[in-house]
């Protein structure tokens, strides 16, 4: 089963939106998820949450698959950072670059 870098991105840019909706109470209490996802051809799709400066709150998710023998892997990741004053904002490319 083939799957294109398209789906692992919707499956992604859902789940991050869907995260986005909480409020500070519900990120605040959000813990590391991994989940394999069959559709995606068994791709691991991981939830993180990290506390950063100034009462910031960064949310990463991040899906992963193998495929090439695994020589070779797709990776997408997106997320958002809570601001202390509560605006959310998108994740800057170099904030990725840890989970890429």
């Amino acid at each position: 089963m083939r799957v294109d870098k398209a789906a692992m991105r919707d499956v992604v840019a859902g789940q991050v939106a869907a995260l986005a909706q909480l409020d500070l109470a519900s990120i605040e209490q959000l813990p590391p998820v991994t989940e394999v996802v069959s559709s995606l051809n068994n791709a691991t799709v991981t939830q993180y949450h990290a506390l950063m400066s100034e009462g910031r709150h960064m949310v990463v998710v991040q899906a992963f698959r193998r495929r090439g023998l695994g020589m070779f892997s797709e990776i997408e990741v997106d997320g958002f950072v809570l601001e202390s004053d509560g605006t959310k904002r998108p994740l800057a490319e170099p904030e990725k670059w840890d989970f890429t």
